[in-house]
């Protein structure tokens, strides 16, 4: 299972990447990976993706929507436009995992699937 790994070049206040370090990763079956450095301030719902634009948002269970900090790169928009779902795993200090979650794909414009 080959996974493609997105960076970010910039870090934007305000958003996931500027409030934890986090690696997403997809691979060709459209499995995405989010590995991240601690938990949430509210759990998770779902997370949304632009399929017009690669915009990723994280929305919790409170409602509130954030934007990833970054497009989704366009090697990995077709990967991306097909996912359903996508497992968090809190990773610890020691890069070992201490948590997970899985949490639905919602697509916004474009077509799904």
């Amino acid at each position: 299972m080959a996974l493609q790994f997105i960076k970010a070049s910039t870090v934007v206040p305000g958003t996931i990447l500027s409030m934890m370090a986090i690696d997403i990763a997809v691979n060709e079956n459209s499995d995405v990976c989010v590995l991240h450095e601690h938990n949430f301030p509210v759990p998770l719902h779902h997370i949304e993706y632009d399929d017009e634009t690669g915009d990723l948002f994280f929305v919790d269970r409170e409602g509130t929507v954030t934007h990833f900090g970054m497009a989704v790169p366009r090697q990995n928009r077709n990967r991306f436009s097909r996912a359903r779902e996508a497992l968090f795993l809190l990773m610890n200090p020691a890069r070992r995992v201490s948590g997970y979650n899985k949490v639905p794909v919602i697509h916004r414009g474009g077509s799904y699937g």
